[in-house]
């Protein structure tokens, strides 16, 4: 795939993300990287959360394949109800 290919899967991976559409996600990413729908045992369907990080994605055949990232884990947390401070 091109450049330019793989920077619209990965735009289109933040659109859905950052629209809070996670289940539309298994279009984009490699059954094995797909673990979106629950976050540290707690589900996020229809939760709005809000934090900052950075994201690196791997892609190979049109598709996530992997995928780092360091997020603001604390406010995570927070939203979630997990830690309280």
């Amino acid at each position: 795939m091109s450049i330019e290919e793989n920077k619209n899967i990965v735009r289109r991976y933040q659109e859905i993300y950052n629209g809070n559409d996670l289940d539309r996600l298994i279009e984009l990413m490699s059954d094995d990287v797909l673990t979106l729908s629950i976050m540290h045992g707690i589900p996020l369907k229809g939760r709005r959360i809000s934090f900052t990080g950075t994201y690196i994605a791997r892609l190979a055949d049109g598709r996530i394949v992997g995928h780092w990232g360091e997020e603001d884990s604390i406010s995570l947390l927070q939203q979630l109800g997990v830690l309280k401070m």
